[in-house]
């Protein structure tokens, strides 16, 4: 008796728990989208419609297990996207400063003791480039290293009249601190080492494409590379994904978005239909198996060959991101296993 006492007073307090979690859930699922940094509008508008659209039936009395266990999943997905997307902007915020910060003191430095005044509009500067440091927003970041390129060419221009010689070579390095700008920003985008989109920027375009329309998706895999690598050198090994970057910009082409997804694997968006970029991919996967390019790199006569894997899946506007990587990574998997088996 005191048994069935104590299960049927356990039974009423479950509903009253479940519906303070449920509660909690739907306050955290409203303010993760501003978790994301201004710099990710597109990341936040892509969490807030898929979380609206999942939360709307946990509002119910009485949502469904699966109703739950979906919500949950998306928005631990969401937040592993922000978490990343954060980092990385955070990364090339520092990256920028970084490099502002090493122009200024060089061209400080370089007009040291050229005239009390000159020295009094470089002091200010420097101060401006001091307090940049403390600038969380990327945007905010870049707009105000321009207000300031523009400070240093009027002060430029100020010493030209005073000193034509000495001004040439501060203009210089003026020059020099625009280009490192642009290329901080550039740089961000771009996977060094095949020249290809970085996994940031396709993720950038994959957002896009969830609300833009239809497109295929394809992902490659460069099999077995850590071996590869340990065998013949990492040098050998750089060779070969430089190699297969080059096969795919020039049997997709213009139509299509190539990016360096991970160390030895790497993404496609392309506009064909599913059948076509399927035997493109496989025949880009059969060339690249029998290649007759060769290195030195790792003695003579070793091909710049390997096998490679893939998958492809078609994606149709409003499809979520999440689902269709998960679709997308079980096709590269279930070639990967035909091709070991």
């Amino acid at each position: 008796m005191i048994s069935l006492r104590r299960e049927i007073e356990a039974s009423e307090q479950f509903a009253p728990r479940c519906q303070a979690l449920l509660k909690a859930f739907l306050g955290l699922a409203n303010l993760l989208p501003k978790a994301a940094l201004p710099a990710n509008p597109d990341l936040s508008d892509s969490c807030r419609q898929d979380l609206d659209r999942l939360s709307e039936p946990l509002h119910r009395d009485a949502p469904s297990p699966g109703e739950i266990d979906e919500a949950g999943r998306s928005a631990l997905g969401h937040l592993t996207a922000i978490c990343d997307a954060n980092a990385a902007a955070l990364e090339e915020r520092d990256n920028a400063l970084k490099e502002v910060v090493t122009t200024a003191a060089e061209a400080i430095t370089s007009f040291k003791g050229r005239g009390e005044n000159h020295n009094s509009n470089l002091a200010k500067l420097a101060e401006g480039f001091e307090s940049l440091s403390h600038i969380e927003n990327v945007n905010e970041l870049r707009a105000r290293l321009r207000d300031s390129a523009a400070r240093l060419r009027e002060c430029a221009e100020q010493m030209r009249r005073e000193n034509e010689a000495a001004v040439l070579a501060f203009q210089n390095q003026v020059n020099t601190f625009q280009q490192r700008l642009d290329a901080a920003r550039k740089d961000s985008a771009l996977d060094r080492l095949t020249g290809l989109g970085s996994r940031r920027e396709a993720e950038r375009h994959l957002y896009k494409v969830s609300r833009d329309g239809n497109t295929k998706v394809l992902l490659f895999s460069v099999e077995r590379f850590q071996e590869i690598n340990e065998r013949h050198g990492p040098l050998f090994g750089d060779k070969l994904l430089r190699a297969f970057a080059h096969l795919l910009i020039e049997q997709f082409g213009e139509e299509s978005h190539a990016f360096r997804w991970s160390a030895n694997e790497f993404l496609v968006t392309a506009v064909a239909s599913l059948a076509t970029n399927l035997e493109r991919g496989r025949h880009i996967c059969r060339t690249f198996a029998e290649s007759k390019y060769y290195t030195a790199e790792a003695g003579p006569g070793v091909p710049l060959r390997a096998i490679v894997a893939l998958g492809a899946v078609e994606w149709t506007r409003g499809q979520n991101p999440d689902e269709v990587l998960r679709r997308l990574r079980e096709a590269l998997e279930k070639d990967r296993k035909a091709i070991w088996k």
